[in-house]
This record gives C-alpha cells, structure tokens and sequence, in this order.
C-alpha cells in the first residue's frame, strides 16, 4: 500500500498495475481540465474503486443498473455530454470515461452534482 495523494495524506488504498495506468490518466486530464487530480481521483474511487467494470443504482422493477464503468456513468448522461462537448469517446472506456468526466468538472461550475454523494466525500 502507498499513497497516492502524498506524504502527509492520510487515504491509502492498494492498487493494480492497470490502474497506475488509469490514475496517470486521471491526472493528466484533471490537469487539462484545470481540476484537482487528488478530488477527481478521490470522487472515482468512491465511485468505482477504481473498477473499469463496476455496476451502480441498480433498479429493480427494471432488473437493471443505471450506472456504469469507472465514472459510473448513466448513459443518458453519458449521450447528452458527449453531445454537448462534442466528445467521440467510448461509453465502455474507462479512459474515456475520465476523460469526460474531467470536461464536465473543469467546465461546469456544478458539474460536480452528477457525482454529488462521492463529490461531497471527497470535500468538493
């Protein structure tokens, strides 16, 4: 285990090879977007524990979950966004789900809202 946040954080978690990869990623774009890396990591591990595959609000009249991938994305979501920053990504990207998900933060005064319960948590 080690922290990602630096030497006098308290957060620690352990982490695969593959998500060093996503969470360089993640930096790379909260910096393009002019947001906090440390919030945005902090908001996607709340969200998915960083699992590209995590499924959320599931719904059972319909047998369904809502949300989907790393950034627990509903599609619905996922499809006005993209068509709102022009963003041609893949909804089952992980990367790509970042990728949108720090547009929306860095663009969006309360952008933050779609991730309000995580966003809270991580003190946005």
């Amino acid at each position: 285990m080690f922290s990602i946040f630096g030497p006098t954080s308290s957060f620690v978690i352990n982490i695969t090879n593959s998500q060093v990869d996503l969470i360089s990623h993640i930096y790379n774009r909260a910096q393009a977007s002019s947001i906090s890396p440390e919030i945005l990591l902090k908001i996607l591990y709340c969200e998915s524990r960083l699992n590209p595959k995590a499924r959320g609000d599931y719904r059972s009249e319909s047998d369904t979950y809502m949300a989907n991938g790393i950034a627990q994305w509903w599609k619905s979501s996922w499809d006005a966004y993209s068509k709102k920053y022009n963003f041609h990504g893949n909804y089952n990207s992980a990367k790509d789900q970042i990728t949108l998900m720090a547009m929306l933060l860095g663009s969006e005064e309360n952008g933050w809202l779609n991730w309000k319960t995580c966003a809270l948590k991580a003190s946005i």
